[in-house]
């Protein structure tokens, strides 16, 4: 009876959480003309229209506009940034997590603090820099503004996680002699292997989702698709073909990364890596 319960219960669960999205599927494929009818009309003979006007195929109510550039742009933007922030972020949570660093509680939570600011408080102070450099609608811009607030977090967590690391095989590379930058490659980095794979998604999925630096510091050139997708609320309605559309094309590249990498994600962020 309570494997039953239970079974009943995840079941709920998961359907709770999958509701949005298979609908949102649904509207991506439902006529333009029965989308908000009253009463609501479940069966429909399913159309490719509202693909077929973001990808840019046929011109419709925002004429001349397309998300495939946007898509472009936000896979890499998000992807560039993720990959510099494991770069600089993993030494530094070893550094934090294993080597006795002076001070180290009082980095993490400063490390910890800078993740807590609200991106508006950030937004004025990058702007201003920004267009005194030259950085504002650029690629390197809003590269640089998605790593620094996800390198915090980054850092934070993985050091947490690499905690749960056990220490035997490293303190045997100690023993045989391996000098600490040859540790660090040989033995931590592929124990530390699902803690970064867990860590770095979740850092991807912030990039691609953020919204406020990429309205603000971003611009034509490099508008996201969080940006773009805002322009389907038009003075006429909201187009809600389209934006299903324009979401389940998103939902495309998290989706094949978490499916793919969704054993080292449950692995990395459970424990950090293997037991001793």
């Amino acid at each position: 009876m309570r494997t039953l319960s239970r079974t009943v219960f995840f079941t709920l669960i998961t359907i709770l959480f999958l509701f949005p999205i298979v609908y949102l599927i649904y509207i991506s494929f439902k006529p333009s003309n029965i989308i908000v009818s009253l009463p609501t009309q479940w069966t429909f003979d399913p159309v490719l229209e509202h693909y077929k006007n973001v990808l840019g195929l046929r011109q419709f109510e925002l004429r001349g506009v397309n998300f495939v550039k946007p898509l472009l742009n936000s896979i890499v933007i998000a992807t560039a940034s993720t990959l510099l922030t494991v770069v600089i972020g993993t030494p530094a949570a070893y550094s934090l997590a294993r080597l006795g660093v002076r001070g180290r509680s009082d980095i993490m939570l400063f490390v910890l603090a800078s993740r807590m600011a609200p991106a508006v408080v950030l937004l004025v102070p990058y702007f201003v820099i920004y267009e005194a450099v030259g950085l504002i609608d650029s690629h390197l811009g809003l590269i640089v503004a998605y790593l620094t607030f996800n390198l915090s977090f980054y850092v934070w967590l993985l050091a947490v996680l690499t905690r749960d690391v056990p220490r035997n095989l490293e303190g045997a590379a100690q023993t045989d002699g391996y000098p600490p930058g040859r540790i660090f490659f040989k033995v931590m980095l592929p124990l530390m292997k699902p803690s970064i794979i867990a860590t770095s998604v979740l850092v991807f999925i912030f990039a691609w989702n953020e919204f406020a630096f990429a309205l603000q510091l971003g611009g034509r050139n490099v508008e996201t698709l969080p940006v773009a997708i805002s322009r389907l609320v038009t003075p006429r309605g909201v187009l809600f073909g389209e934006l299903g559309a324009i979401g389940v094309m998103a939902l495309v590249p998290v989706g094949v990364l978490v499916f793919f990498l969704h054993k080292h994600i449950v692995r990395g962020l459970s424990l950090g890596a293997v037991r001793g």
